[in-house]
C-alpha cells in the first residue's frame, strides 16, 4: 500500500476546490481552464514521475498565489495581490518538501 504524500493530500485538495468551484460558478475563464488542465498533468503525473509531478505542482501553486491561473473561482480570498488559498499549499508544499526541491534543483540546473 503506497503511503500518502503531502503531495496527494495538495492535490485532492486542488480537485475539491475545482469540483466546487464548477459547481457553484458557471462562468469560467482561461485561468481557470489552464489551471485545470495543469491540474489533470499533475495528477497523471503523480502515478508516473514524482519528480516532474513536484515541480509542476510548485509551478502551478506559484502562478496561482498571483492570480495567473486559478484553481478556485467561488471562494477567493485576497490579501494584497496575494491569493490565500494556494499561497498556504505553496507553503505547506514547500516547507515539507524544501530538501527534494533542492535535490531535483541540483539535478536539473546544475
Amino acid at each position: 500500500m503506497r503511503k500518502i504524500t503531502i503531495e496527494l493530500v495538495v492535490i485532492a485538495i486542488l480537485w475539491i476546490a475545482v469540483i466546487i468551484s464548477y459547481l457553484v460558478s458557471k462562468m469560467y475563464d482561461a485561468g481557470y481552464l489552464v489551471a485545470l488542465a495543469g491540474l489533470v498533468a499533475i495528477s497523471v503525473l503523480y502515478w508516473r514521475s514524482r519528480d516532474f509531478c513536484l515541480l509542476l505542482l510548485v509551478l502551478f501553486l506559484s502562478l496561482a498565489v498571483f492570480n495567473v491561473v486559478r484553481f478556485t473561482i467561488a471562494f477567493n480570498v485576497l490579501i494584497w495581490m496575494f491569493n490565500v488559498f494556494p499561497l498556504v499549499l505553496l507553503i505547506v508544499l514547500v516547507t515539507r518538501r524544501r530538501k527534494k526541491l533542492l535535490q531535483l534543483k541540483a539535478k536539473f540546473w546544475d
